[in-house]
């Protein structure tokens, strides 16, 4: 592994820790989805940064993308910081790197669940013109939804309709899967409804995900009868999805019927 203070300064990670205060988050989701006038602790970190002229004497695009790359796929990112840090780097690129590595890098984040600091550079590359696609949209959806802000996700789903951008599966199941983290079941079912009434193509992880929503809710009954539904309908279930229900019943107490399953 390569030692980072090794690096040039301009690619060397922050030492400071970088404080992810919840004004922040809100500051960084509005300028997304409202005009763009607010400051935050996030923007000066962006500015407070050494110049890309440090980085010209030693490395050339090239090599700095790459480096960066292997850093998102390899080990991530401990610290929010150094996510921001290597955003930085990026953005300071003649020219940009395209939109699939900036996705690279947001998903690293995101994976780390450093979730307000992903929202804050997709505000950034937004407010930069940098290409705004599918792949980015689902990454801020799902950082909203594990900060259980769903409605904020759906937001973000209608953004993308007046983008021209299509919600695929990953979109949905995201969705979902929020909704049953709030414990907003009955609107998980809707969505699910409304799926199928829309053709949108759903996949086993889609089911796994609402029927686990509605077994940790003690609606086992519901569970039962969307599994049954599904079957009906040729739908292919896995393993996991089964297994659900049937832990289900058991925390119920309900063992004859997880037997019986």
């Amino acid at each position: 592994m390569v030692n980072p203070y090794a690096l040039p300064p301009l690619l060397r990670p922050p030492s400071g820790n970088l404080s992810l205060s919840p004004p922040v988050f809100a500051s960084a989701l509005l300028l997304l989805l409202l005009p763009r006038n607010v400051d935050s602790s996030l923007s000066r970190h962006f500015r407070a940064s050494p110049s890309a002229s440090e980085l010209s004497d030693s490395m050339n695009r090239s090599q700095v993308l790459e480096y960066v790359m292997k850093r998102c796929k390899n080990c991530g990112f401990a610290r929010a910081g150094d996510a921001l840090h290597y955003f930085k780097v990026m953005i300071r690129l003649n020219p940009l790197p395209s939109p699939p590595c900036f996705v690279q890098l947001l998903g690293a984040a995101a994976r780390m669940k450093h979730y307000a600091a992903t929202i804050h550079m997709i505000e950034r590359m937004d407010s930069m013109g940098i290409s705004r696609n599918a792949c980015v949209l689902n990454i801020l959806i799902n950082c909203l939804c594990h900060l259980k802000r769903s409605d904020l996700g759906f937001s973000v789903l209608t953004k993308m309709f007046k983008l021209g951008l299509e919600p695929d599966v990953v979109t949905l199941t995201t969705l979902l899967n929020g909704l049953c983290e709030e414990d907003k079941t009955s609107q998980a079912l809707t969505l699910v409804e409304e799926m199928q009434g829309k053709e949108f193509m759903a996949n086993v992880f889609t089911y796994c995900v609402i029927v686990k929503g509605l077994c940790r809710a003690g609606n086992t009954s519901n569970a039962v009868r969307l599994i049954r539904n599904l079957e009906e309908r040729g739908c292919e279930l896995n393993v996991v999805t089964y297994t659900t229900m049937i832990d289900g019943y058991c925390k119920e107490g309900l063992v004859a019927e997880a037997l019986g399953f």
